[in-house]
């Protein structure tokens, strides 16, 4: 029963994420946003998956790129 739950729930969750990246763009690489590659600051804004792994690879402390509020990696949601 749990298991049946535990789809609907995830098939919820994709479609506000589908429509929360709705015709937006990562802000570093200019590329749209796909759903299941977006990972969300604790700032709050967007990023690719690939921009942030760049960041995170590039900066000791990351940085969003949109505001500059460090952004720990493990705070970050895929």
């Amino acid at each position: 029963m749990y298991g049946g739950m535990d789809l609907c729930l995830e098939f919820m969750m994709q479609k506000e994420v589908e429509k929360l990246i709705k015709d937006k763009e990562c802000p570093v690489m200019l590329e749209p946003l796909e759903a299941g590659k977006v990972c969300m600051l604790p700032c709050k804004h967007l990023l690719s998956q690939e921009a942030f792994e760049k960041i995170n690879k590039s900066e000791h402390h990351p940085k969003c790129p949109c505001c500059r509020e460090e952004c720990c990696p493990s705070a970050v949601k895929n």
